[in-house]
């Protein structure tokens, strides 16, 4: 069968365009620690951006994933009051107590935080060089600082 080029070279140009956010691009550490390339986060802001959010907290065992069993998790349902699209729940961290009520499964959160990241786990080509243990995988992980609770109105 001859398939013209022109034809070949438009499918692979439109499966790109159509699939360009799918694709892997190797980016240096150092053009994210200068600015050069952003980050965006799972609530579509550029991390570390401080943005106002509601939410509830969730029994990291709902999630199915041991991991999370024992943890308790922030689902966030609106950022800057706008409803998000997909259902995305984080684990926290609380800079400097800043969460004043006792934190309930199924309790509401309103408040002010950013969204931040790490890798977490072991590469995989890790256990070559040191004796197995029970962790994760390695993957890179969001997760978000709690700056303030908002408790009365601003």
């Amino acid at each position: 069968m001859n398939i013209p080029k022109a034809l070949i070279i438009a499918t692979l140009l439109i499966a790109t365009v159509s699939y360009g956010d799918e694709l892997s691009q190797n980016v240096k550490a150092s053009s994210i620690s200068s600015g050069k390339v952003q980050i965006i986060g799972r609530v579509g802001l550029p991390l570390g951006t401080v943005f106002r959010l509601e939410g509830l907290y969730v029994a990291g065992s709902e999630l199915r994933t041991k991991a999370y069993d024992q943890a308790i998790l922030l689902k966030v349902i609106k950022v800057n009051d706008s409803d998000l699209k997909d259902i995305t729940i984080f684990r926290f961290k609380d800079l400097g107590e800043r969460i004043t009520r006792k934190i309930e499964i199924g309790g509401k959160f309103v408040g002010f935080a950013y969204e931040t990241g790490d890798y977490v786990g072991v590469p995989s080509e890790a256990w070559k060089y040191v004796q197995a243990m029970t962790t994760t995988s390695f993957f890179f992980e969001t997760s978000l600082i709690i700056l303030r609770e908002i408790t009365e109105p601003l």
